[in-house]
């Protein structure tokens, strides 16, 4: 999650950068904190994965900036057609064949009986390496900037940067292939971009699917520029906000706005394949905390950081108890075996607490409901196909699962120990 807002939002007169990247504390993914500091003026604080030279998001006092994950179209699969048995490289290109690479791989394998050595032979075509054959069709893929490894670099002079125009001049090339970025600057300004370096691709195909190497016009056509992304500054709001969710929803928007301007890229000026996110709980409940405070103290801001409000809750447990009050007439001894649960869930005020009760029964049932979409169990549990039914927590209870539903538990008690945590999975 990231947060920025102006001096008019800030107590303190500066702008204020909130980087939250969440990393987890074990696995490939961990990040690590540092402090680069050289006699050539180089005076960087921040984090990075294992490994990097240098941090890839932090502040250097004159320049603070983030990132985080987003999930633009970066990368494309082509079907390419070997059909001249006389050229088993020739593939079909246009009205005539173009020549793929081949080449063999040893690899040593461990067997029972030691390093075992194998070859393979790899092609590859103007598109990409072949790596897939399904039903007879080989498939290569393109990943956008994988080749050119221009990552370091712009984070190198990310790190350098004295002000947003330098952020921008290094984000330009669009160097990382993805992650969102935002930065604030000591001058006051506050920046977001949708950095991708995205492919420029013709609207005629659906870029969702393989699509037919042998046609000319599948080619990607270069690249958008820096300055075709979805991108905000210094918005009259005075905040920004990304948590993974759509740039068309950084600052207000629909009933948010409350008559006032909406200052969000508009979805219908970028090309359908750019974009793919959508809105999502974390950025409504940062959208809200940022509108409705007039000015965060560095305090407040550290705070406000921590907030607990379940915010999709205030959706989802409306539309539970309309599910549960309708099966009230037929199906009696359920209703009334969830009632002591969604009567917790209506007196609940959605915030998560260690002493919430409804908090439990709120995580219960968002697991539930996850589990049986993933495995698309809607036939034992038909109100769980859309995730906000009762019949996640019908499944949740259910009585031949244990003599009787364990009482319910609050968060702390739930954390304790596997004793305690099972009984609150099933109350």
């Amino acid at each position: 999650n990231m947060w920025a807002v102006s001096p008019a939002k800030s107590a303190t007169g500066q702008a204020l950068l909130f980087i939250t990247p969440h990393p987890p504390f074990f696995g490939p993914g961990q990040w690590y904190e540092g402090h680069v500091h050289s006699e050539e003026g180089w005076n960087l604080s921040g984090a990075s994965f294992f490994g990097a030279p240098f941090p890839s998001l932090g502040f250097n006092g004159d320049v603070a900036w983030s990132h985080t994950v987003n999930d633009p179209d970066i990368a494309d699969v082509w079907v390419e057609k070997f059909d001249d048995p006389a050229q088993p490289l020739a593939y079909r290109h246009g009205d005539g064949h173009r020549q793929a690479q081949a080449w063999t791989v040893k690899v040593h394998v461990k067997t029972d009986g030691g390093l075992e050595a194998r070859q393979y032979e790899l092609k590859k075509t103007h598109h990409g390496p072949i790596v897939a054959v399904r039903d007879g069709k080989p498939h290569a893929v393109r990943m956008a900037r994988f080749e050119e490894n221009g990552a370091l670099e712009t984070w190198y002079l990310l790190g350098k940067a004295k002000s947003i125009a330098d952020v921008k001049a290094a984000l330009r090339p669009c160097g990382i292939p993805m992650f969102n970025c935002m930065a604030i600057d000591r001058g006051g300004n506050i920046f977001y971009a949708y950095n991708a370096a995205v492919p420029r691709r013709s609207t005629k195909f659906d870029w969702t699917k393989p699509v037919d190497g042998s046609n000319p016009e599948t080619e990607w056509q270069g690249y958008h520029t820096f300055d075709e992304l979805p991108q905000v500054e210094n918005p009259k709001c005075g905040y920004m906000q990304n948590c993974n969710q759509t740039p068309f929803t950084t600052m207000a928007t629909g009933k948010e706005l409350n008559g006032a301007a909406d200052e969000n890229p508009k979805k219908e000026n970028f090309p359908p394949y750019m974009v793919r996110e959508q809105d999502n709980g974390r950025a409504r409940i940062s959208r809200r905390i940022l509108m409705k405070q007039e000015k965060f103290t560095f305090d407040e801001w550290a705070k406000a950081a921590f907030d607990t409000t379940v915010i999709e809750a205030e959706t989802r447990i409306p539309e539970i108890l309309k599910e549960w009050e309708s099966i009230k007439e037929k199906e009696q001894a359920r209703y009334e075996k969830l009632q002591p649960i969604m009567e917790a869930l209506r007196s609940w005020n959605q915030i998560s607490t260690i002493e919430s009760v409804a908090m439990t029964v709120y995580v219960r049932w968002q697991e539930k409901a996850l589990q049986l979409l993933q495995k698309r169990d809607i036939l034992n549990f038909p109100r769980a196909a859309c995730p906000h039914r009762a019949g996640a927590h019908r499944a949740a209870v259910r009585p031949e699962r244990r003599p009787a539903v364990a009482p319910l538990l609050r968060p702390g008690q739930a954390l304790r120990g596997p004793d305690l945590q099972t009984r609150a999975l099933h109350a």
